[in-house]
Order: structure tokens, then C-alpha cells, then sequence
């Protein structure tokens, strides 16, 4: 795994094992949100995903602070 800045500026976490199951944070800053979405393969897919209506959109500081609640779970886990 390893995590991008894309030419859109959008933060990509990318699966190295198949590219096309990364995922897509792409920030928009006029409305302090983040849209998470996955990437596809197939380019009909990728354009309805890219799209702000089929992806979880966060208020950026929710989104920091259940990320953090996350990772605390995951290394509890091991």
C-alpha cells in the first residue's frame, strides 16, 4: 500500500496488489467536506464514483477524527 497525491490533488490509498480497488479522498475546500470513494477499472463505473452524489461525503474534521478512531481500533486489534 502506499498513499498519493494525484494530479487532481486528491489523496489516493492505493492497493498495490490491484490499483483499481484504491481509495479516493478528494477534498472540497469552499464546503470543508471530504468524498471518499472507491476506484474502478471500468471507466463507466470510475465516472459515477468520481461523482460527489455516489460517495461518502464527510465533514473534513469528522472524517480526521473517525480515521483516528479507526486506527486506534486496528492497533488494539494486534
Amino acid at each position: 500500500m502506499r498513499v498519493e497525491v494525484d494530479s487532481m490533488q486528491r489523496i489516493v490509498l492505493i492497493d498495490n496488489h490491484s490499483p483499481y480497488g484504491s481509495l479516493i479522498f478528494e477534498k472540497d475546500t469552499t464546503n470543508n467536506h471530504v468524498a471518499v470513494y472507491q476506484d474502478s477499472e471500468d471507466e463507466e463505473v470510475r465516472a459515477v464514483f468520481e461523482s460527489l452524489d455516489e460517495s461518502a461525503y464527510f465533514k473534513q474534521v469528522e472524517l480526521i477524527e473517525g480515521l483516528e478512531q479507526v486506527i486506534s481500533l486496528l492497533k488494539g486489534a494486534s
